[in-house]
C-alpha cells in the first residue's frame, strides 16, 4: 500500500509541475508580443522623429516641401536621409505633403495592423 501511495503522491507532484510550466508557457507569448509590440511603437515613434527632422531640413535646403510623387524618398535622394526607413512592423511610411507647400506635411505609420486608415485606427502620426 505504501508504494502504491508514494507512486500516487511522485505523479501528482509531476502533474502538478506540468500544469505550472504549461501555464508560464502559455502566458509567456503574450508577454514577448507585448515587448515586441512595445519597442516597435518606439522605433516607429524614433523614426517619425527622424523623417519629422529631414523634412524641415529639407525645407530650409530647397524652400518647399517633397511633392506626393517624390515622396520621403526625396529625404534619400537629397543625402538628408541615408536609407529609407520603415516603422517597427516593416511598413514602408505614409506622406502627405503639405496643402499649399507651407509646413512638412503628415508622414504616418500603417501601425500594427498593416492597413493604411489614413492615420486613424492603430496608425501612428506626427505633423510638422
Amino acid at each position: 500500500m505504501q508504494l502504491q501511495s508514494k507512486g500516487l503522491r511522485v505523479m501528482l507532484v509531476v502533474a502538478l509541475v506540468v500544469l505550472l510550466v504549461g501555464g508560464v508557457l502559455l502566458l509567456l507569448p503574450n508577454q514577448l508580443d507585448g515587448d515586441s509590440q512595445f519597442h516597435a511603437r518606439k522605433q516607429t515613434e524614433t523614426r517619425i522623429l527622424i523623417l519629422e527632422d529631414g523634412l524641415a531640413e529639407y525645407g530650409k535646403r530647397f524652400g518647399h516641401y517633397p511633392t506626393a510623387a517624390e515622396g520621403l524618398a526625396a529625404l534619400v535622394m537629397s543625402g538628408i536621409v541615408r536609407q529609407e526607413l520603415n516603422d517597427g512592423w516593416g511598413h514602408p511610411f505614409k506622406y502627405i505633403p503639405p496643402a499649399g507647400g507651407k509646413g512638412g506635411g503628415v508622414v504616418y505609420s500603417v501601425g500594427p495592423n498593416g492597413m493604411d486608415e489614413q492615420g486613424a485606427g492603430d496608425d501612428l502620426q506626427m505633423r510638422n
